[in-house]
């Protein structure tokens, strides 16, 4: 569950700094169309949740995130 957690949160902020970079470059390109707030508040939520999850399990492998371990 964490592993998924932590590919969301990843996938958002790439993507949240995409849209922003290309809203820096032309203005209304993307806030024409979709509001940028809500992808932040969506990538801020699992952050969160990934610190929880790896501050609950330090000691679990899965949680991690060292994949080269295995």
């Amino acid at each position: 569950m964490s592993k998924f957690i932590n590919k969301i949160f990843i996938g958002g902020l790439i993507f949240f700094l995409v849209f922003f970079a290309l809203e820096l470059v032309k203005e209304g390109f993307v806030s024409n169309y979709f509001d940028l707030n809500i992808v932040l508040l969506i990538v801020v939520i699992f952050g969160i949740m990934s610190l929880i999850l790896k501050r609950c399990h330090p000691e679990d492998p899965e949680y991690s995130g060292d994949e080269g371990s295995h």
